[in-house]
C-alpha cells in the first residue's frame, strides 16, 4: 500500500489538472448537450417537470412548448431544444428530468403452473367462474396483430376496445367499430417479432384460433398502445399509461396495465419523476394496478456498489462505441457525504502504465448543492508528461436526499481504461453497460493478475445485484414480476418434440433480473412462468418463421409461437389481476399487491428464505391469491390497538401508554391509552366521600353481556352514570344510575371486539374507572 501511494505521488508531478468554475443548472449532462446543439427543425424534447402546475404551465408557454398533462405537482411537457436552457431557469420549476430515456422490450402450461385454471373453472371456495369479464387489460408494447381470432369474442367481434399507435401522426385511436370494419391501419413492426401479440395473448387471448393456448383472462377487454420504439422514451410510456387509465375510467371498468418493457437507466429507487407520476395515477382511484417485467439482465454484471473504506479501491471503465466513457452514480446523502472519489486513467496496452487522476473530490465540498434541485457542473483536464490524456465533464445534483453524479470522459486514446477510485466511508450504486444503457461505458471484469499489477488486490468487480430495470418498475406501488422456467419441452408446428435442455422446469431463469432496489426494498415482488411460453402469435411473423426454417418456434396449427423472459411472466400476473378485479372491482393497487404476496407459494427450487431478491415473495398461486382475505390493521400483539384478525399491517400500531386517563385527576395524562389505576384526586373537593366505593364488572373479558354491580358508600344524594368509551375516547354508551347501590347490564353484541373503557360518575365527580375487553 505504501509503495502504491508513493507511485501516485511521483506520477502526479507529470500531469496537470485544470478545474473550471462551477456552473449551477437544473439540466444534467445529457439535456445540456441537447440544449447546446443547433436543431434547425426546432426539435421538441420530452421532459418531466416538478413544480407548481400554474408556474409550469406559464414556463411552458413562455418556452413555446406543450404541457401534456399533470398528476399532482409533476407534469409531462415538451419544450423546443433551443429553449431548454431558458425554460430550466424559470423560478417556479423545482426539478427537471429527461423523459427520453431508452426503453427495451423485455421479452398451455402457464394456466396450470400459475394455478389459473381453477379460477376459470370456478373451483371451490369460489362461487363462480372468473375469466376477466368487465375488466380492462392495458397492453403497452410493440403493437398487436388485432386480426388474430384469439382477440375476438363469441360473436367474432374484437375485444380490443381501443388501439393507439404512437408511431402514427394522429393521436386518435380506432375503437372496436373501426377495427371490425377495417379502419385500423396499425401493423405490428416486424423487427419486434410479434412481442406485443405474444404478451397480449398470454394476458387475454382466448385460444379460439386452435382451441388451446388460452390466456389468463380470456374474456377481458383490451386497450392497446403500440409503443413507438423509434422514440423509445419513458415519457411515451407515461403517456400510454395515462391514456389507458383514462379510457378505462370512461368505460367504468377497473384496469390493470401490463408493462413488458422497461428502462435500464436510472436510480432504481422509485423516486424519479416518471415513477412518481405512475404512483399518482395508481393512487387517484381504486380499481387500478400496474404490473411490470423485472428485466432480463440477471446474468449481466453491470452493477457496481460496495462499502467504501479508508483504504482506496478502484474500478475500470472502458470506452463505448462513441469512444466515450460515461457512467452515472446515485447515493443517499448520508451514505456519500464522507466518501472521496477521483477519476484516473491507465494504459494497459503494453503491460501497465498509470496516467494519473484528478484530485480526490467530496461531493459535499466540491459541488454547490444546498437545496433540492441544485445542480453543478465541473470539468477537469488530465495530462501525463505534458500530453493530453482526456477531459472529464461531471455533473452533480441533489434531490430528495439523494445525490446524482455523472461523468462523461472524452479520452485522447479510446483504448485507455478509466478508473473510478474511492476512499473514506459510505456506499453508492453505479449501473453501466453499453448494451443496456445507451452511451454508457462497460465495467471492466478482466484484469491483470496481482503479479503484474499489485493494485488489483484493491479492485472492485461489478455484480448482478440490483439489476432490475429502473424507474416505475422499482416503485413500491408497482407489481414487479420475475421469471421462472415454464417447461422443458413442447410440440412444434411439425409435431416434433423440442427439448429445452438448458431449462429446468420450475427453476428461476438465469436472466431474470435480481433486486433489491437501490434503497434495499425487495424486488421483484413475485415470480411467474415466462420461459418458455406458447402464446398467441403475430401471423406475419409466424409466416416468416415457417418460411425461414424456424418451424420449431411455431406451435401446431400455425397460430401461436414461443417466447419467454420476464416479458412473458408479467402478463401472467396482469391476467390474474384482471380476474381479481372481476371479483373485487374496487380493490386498491395495495390490496392486489398484498393478496399476491400473502398467498405466494414456495417449493424445492426456492432455497433461500422468502421474501428474497431473486424470487420476491415466491411463486404466484393465483387461486390462493383470489381467495386471500385482506384485513388491514395493527399486527403487533404488544401494541395498544393490536388487531388479532389483521392479515396486513397498515402502519397504524400505537404503543401502549399507561397512565391516568381521568381528566378530573390531578395527574391526568392525555397521552395515556391504558389506565393503570394511578389517578390522584384533590381530596379537599371530595372530602364527603369518606368510605371506599365498591364496584365489580363480571364477566370481564366477555362476549356479548356483562354486569356492573356497584355500592357507593357514603355518597350524598344525587344521580350518576356509567359511561363506556372506545379507544378514541368516543362515548359508546351511557347508563344512568339513580341509587347509591344496584346493578346495570351492558349489552355489547353490536360492538367490535377489542378494548373499551368505563367511567363511573356521581354528581359529576369521577369515582371509578376501568377497562373492558370484548372478545
Amino acid at each position: 500500500m505504501t509503495r502504491f501511494i508513493l507511485f501516485i505521488g511521483l506520477t502526479a508531478i507529470c500531469w496537470s489538472l485544470a478545474g473550471h468554475s462551477q456552473t449551477p443548472s437544473k439540466l444534467g449532462l445529457d439535456l445540456r448537450q441537447i440544449a447546446n446543439r443547433n436543431y434547425k427543425d426546432q426539435r421538441m424534447v420530452s421532459l418531466f417537470v416538478e413544480g407548481d402546475t400554474t408556474a409550469v404551465r406559464k414556463a411552458v408557454a413562455n418556452a413555446k412548448g406543450k404541457l401534456k398533462y399533470s398528476h399532482g405537482n409533476i407534469s409531462s411537457v415538451e419544450v423546443p431544444a433551443s429553449n431548454l436552457t431558458s425554460f430550466s431557469r424559470h423560478p417556479g420549476i423545482q426539478n427537471i428530468e429527461n423523459g427520453e430515456r431508452e426503453m427495451h422490450p423485455l421479452a398451455n402450461k402457464a394456466i396450470r403452473n400459475n394455478n389459473i385454471l381453477p379460477i376459470h373453472q370456478g373451483a371451490s371456495p369460489l362461487q363462480r367462474q372468473y375469466k376477466g369479464e368487465d375488466v380492462v387489460i392495458g397492453i403497452i408494447d410493440a403493437g398487436i396483430d388485432f386480426s388474430h381470432p384469439d382477440f375476438t369474442d363469441a360473436n367474432g367481434d374484437t375485444r380490443i376496445q381501443y388501439l393507439w399507435d404512437q408511431s402514427q401522426s394522429s393521436s386518435k385511436s380506432p375503437d372496436t367499430y373501426g377495427i371490425d370494419n377495417g379502419q385500423c391501419t396499425h401493423t405490428e413492426p416486424s423487427n419486434q417479432f410479434g412481442h406485443g401479440t405474444n404478451v397480449a395473448g398470454l394476458a387475454a387471448g382466448d385460444g379460439s384460433a386452435v382451441g388451446k393456448y388460452q390466456g389468463m383472462a380470456p374474456k377481458a377487454t383490451l386497450i392497446v398502445v403500440a409503443f413507438d420504439f423509434s422514440r423509445p422514451f419513458i415519457s411515451s410510456f407515461i403517456d400510454a399509461a395515462d391514456y389507458i387509465f383514462n379510457k378505462a375510467d370512461a368505460m367504468g371498468k377497473p384496469c390493470v396495465v401490463n408493462a413488458s418493457l422497461g428502462t435500464y437507466y436510472g436510480s432504481r429507487d422509485g423516486k424519479d419523476l416518471g415513477s412518481r407520476m405512475i404512483n399518482k395515477m395508481l393512487e387517484e382511484r381504486n380499481g387500478r394496478a400496474l404490473t411490470a417485467a423485472a428485466g432480463n439482465a440477471g446474468n449481466i454484471n453491470y452493477h457496481l456498489g460496495y462499502d467504501v473504506t479508508t483504504d482506496s479501491s478502484f474500478t475500470w471503465f472502458s470506452a463505448n462505441n462513441n469512444n466515450k466513457i460515461a457512467f452515472q452514480l446515485w447515493a443517499d446523502t448520508a451514505d456519500f457525504n464522507d466518501v472521496e472519489f477521483a477519476i484516473g486513467a491507465d494504459d494497459t496496452s503494453n503491460g501497465h502504465e498509470y496516467l494519473g487522476r484528478t484530485d480526490y473530490l467530496s461531493i459535499r465540498d466540491a459541488y454547490t448543492l444546498q437545496n433540492d434541485g441544485d445542480g453543478t457542473f465541473k470539468t477537469f483536464n488530465i495530462y501525463h508528461q505534458g500530453s493530453f490524456v482526456g477531459e472529464v465533464q461531471t455533473f452533480a445534483e441533489l434531490n430528495d436526499g439523494v445525490y446524482f453524479w455523472e461523468a462523461s470522459i472524452s479520452p485522447s486514446n479510446a483504448n485507455h481504461l478509466w478508473r473510478f477510485q474511492t476512499r473514506g466511508e459510505g456506499t453508492f450504486d453505479i449501473w453501466s453497460h453499453p448494451s443496456l444503457i445507451a452511451g454508457s461505458a462497460k465495467i471492466v471484469e478482466e484484469v491483470p493478475p496481482p503479479s503484474i499489477l499489485p493494485a488489483v488486490n484493491r479492485y472492485k468487480f461489478p455484480d448482478n445485484r440490483k439489476t432490475t430495470v429502473s424507474s416505475f418498475t422499482c416503485s413500491e406501488k408497482v407489481i414487479t414480476v420475475g421469471n421462472y422456467y415454464n417447461r422443458n419441452h413442447y410440440i412444434d408446428y411439425n409435431n416434433d418434440t423440442v427439448f429445452l435442455n438448458n431449462q429446468t422446469k420450475g427453476q428461476i431463469s438465469k436472466k431474470s433480473s435480481r433486486g433489491p432496489t437501490r434503497d434495499n426494498r425487495i424486488k421483484p415482488d413475485i415470480s411467474a412462468t415466462g420461459s418458455t411460453s406458447i402464446t398467441t402469435g403475430n401471423l406475419n411473423n409466424i409466416n416468416l418463421l415457417l418460411n425461414n426454417g424456424q418451424a420449431f418456434k411455431v406451435a401446431p396449427g400455425g397460430m401461436h409461437s414461443r417466447n419467454g423472459g420476464t416479458s412473458l411472466a408479467s402478463p401472467i400476473v396482469s391476467g390474474f389481476v384482471a380476474l381479481y378485479f372481476q371479483k373485487h372491482p374496487n380493490a386498491s393497487y395495495q390490496q392486489v399487491m398484498d393478496a399476491i404476496r400473502l398467498s405466494a407459494t414456495s417449493d424445492s427450487f426456492i432455497t433461500k428464505q422468502l421474501p428474497n431478491n431473486t424470487w420476491g415473495y415466491g411463486k404466484i398461486d393465483a387461486l390462493a391469491a383470489m381467495n386471500e382475505t385482506i384485513i388491514y390493521g395493527c399486527t403487533d400483539s404488544t401494541a395498544f390497538n393490536y388487531n388479532p384478525n389483521a392479515t396486513v399491517d397498515d402502519g397504524s400500531c400505537e404503543p401502549v401508554v399507561e397512565g391516568c386517563m381521568d381528566s378530573t385527576a390531578i395527574n391526568y395524562n392525555p397521552e395515556a391509552n391504558v389506565s393503570n389505576d394511578s389517578c390522584v384526586y384533590d381530596t379537599t373537593s371530595i372530602a364527603q366521600f369518606n368510605k371506599k366505593n365498591e364496584l365489580s364488572v363480571a364477566p370481564n373479558p366477555f362476549h356479548e353481556y356483562t354486569k356492573f354491580t356497584y355500592k357507593l358508600n357514603g355518597q350524598p344524594n344525587g344521580e350518576g352514570s356509567i359511561l363506556i368509551t372506545n379507544l378514541m375516547g368516543e362515548q359508546i354508551e351511557q347508563m344512568t344510575i339513580g341509587q347509591s347501590s344496584g346493578s346495570k347490564e351492558f349489552n355489547a353484541e353490536d360492538l367490535s371486539r377489542g378494548i373499551y373503557f368505563y367511567r363511573v360518575e356521581w354528581n359529576q365527580q369521577v369515582i371509578n374507572t376501568g377497562k373492558l375487553m370484548i372478545h
